[in-house]
């Protein structure tokens, strides 16, 4: 009893809780850090109250914003971003008097509020990404470049000026070549004589040869017809597969009357299973030698003789065809011959009758269904005799009635 009442105060005070969180809407009183103003580079942050007045009651947002600073405090703080910019940019330079890689343009300092712009007297010397294009100028040759840094903050703004001297770079061997061969082709398009340019077979005492680079991507274009190729082939495989197990489904469907019947038919006449089978397979050996065309089923059944002769038991050697065949009809063949070893059962030629008579039936709707298949497979020849013979007719009586 005393912890069902436990459980019922539980649930009470969960129920005054929460009528009270709905009646209050989530309202708490102010704290002094709710009020607290965000730093200089921080920005404005809202602050959703509930403001009573007598019986008055309302709802609004109230914006704190950051901190700032006053007009003196950003002269000073325009002076020190500056005096910070001038070692930032620099990047992988020495100094602002030797300037040889590209520099670094940053638009804003880490936790400082200040926005950065950036301008360049020479664009084509330093880009207003920081970039230096330095290629043309000499190993020893400077120039002076004006980088303006527009600083804002607020309603407040102020422009600094830092010079830099461009210097040239030392060049690879590679790089100074290059632009001796750019130079040389530049030089040989003054020429104004001539109708066509005149290319420097040699520069800086090096062989220069020109091939013209053809607008075919021959490499992916042979690279497409090999996966192409490879394509083709798998699948020509696969279908020549495909087409080689139906031709021997087929086969052994037409074959399997016969056997049925020829193997009645030598049991009916006293002979056990092994020895209808093993004269079977004698027969279509010697037609084998004399030139008949290999019979898929036969040669199942030549291996099943074979398996017989090493010692197998004769209920694996048949259920063993059967599964190597994997057509129904054979599975159903071997079933029977198993059934009546295992059972002895005394009708197996009449099975084997029934069973080679249902076989025939089959064969002929096999015959049937082959034969329409061959009529449709000649459809589009006889369309195309047909084209050909109207061709011969109405063409010789177009020409009669054209005047020819």
């Amino acid at each position: 009893m005393k912890f069902d009442k436990k459980i019922i105060i539980i649930i009470l005070v969960s129920i005054v809780a929460a009528l009270f969180l709905e009646i209050s809407d989530g309202e708490r009183d102010i704290e002094k850090s709710d009020l607290k103003k965000p730093g200089y580079s921080g920005t404005e942050k809202n602050l959703d109250v509930s403001i009573y007045a007598g019986k008055n009651r309302i709802d609004t947002t109230i914006t704190i914003e950051p901190e700032k600073y006053t007009a003196q405090e950003t002269e000073e703080l325009f002076f020190n971003v500056y005096e910070h910019l001038k070692k930032e940019i620099l990047n992988d330079n020495a100094s602002l008097d030797e300037i040889k890689t590209d520099l670094n343009l940053i638009e804003k300092l880490e936790d400082n509020p200040v926005s950065i712009e950036w301008f360049s007297s020479n664009y084509n010397l330093i880009g207003y990404d920081g970039k230096v294009y330095n290629d043309d100028l000499k190993k020893d040759q400077k120039e002076e470049v004006t980088l303006t840094a527009n600083l804002q903050y607020m309603e407040y703004s102020s422009s600094y000026e830092i010079k830099v001297i461009v210097c040239g770079r030392e060049l690879t061997h590679e790089e100074q070549l290059k632009k001796d061969i750019f130079y040389e082709i530049k030089c040989a398009q003054s020429d104004y004589n001539s109708d066509y340019v005149e290319l420097p077979k040699e520069v800086d005492g090096e062989e220069v040869i020109y091939k013209k680079r053809e607008s075919g991507n021959y490499a992916a274009a042979v690279l497409f017809c090999g996966i192409s190729l490879a394509i083709f082939a798998h699948y020509h495989d696969k279908e020549k597969k495909n087409s080689y197990e139906k031709e021997k489904i087929k086969q052994m469907k037409c074959d399997y009357p016969e056997i049925v019947a020829k193997l009645s038919l030598l049991v009916g006449a006293g002979m056990t299973v092994r020895m209808a089978w093993e004269k079977i397979v004698v027969d279509y050996r010697v037609r084998q030698k004399s030139g008949s065309k290999k019979r898929y089923a036969y040669e199942f059944m030549s291996e099943g003789l074979n398996m017989l002769k090493s010692g197998k038991p004769q209920i694996y050697v048949y259920e063993e065809f059967g599964m190597k065949c994997g057509i129904k009809e054979y599975m159903k063949f071997s079933s029977l011959i198993v059934q009546n070893i295992k059972k002895g059962t005394k009708e197996l030629a009449l099975l084997l009758t029934l069973e080679a008579k249902d076989a025939f039936e089959e064969r002929k709707n096999m015959a049937k269904k082959y034969g329409e298949e061959a009529g449709t497979k000649l459809l589009l020849p006889m369309i195309i005799m047909l084209i050909v013979v109207m061709a011969i007719i109405m063409v010789p009586a177009l020409m009669s009635f054209s005047g020819y």
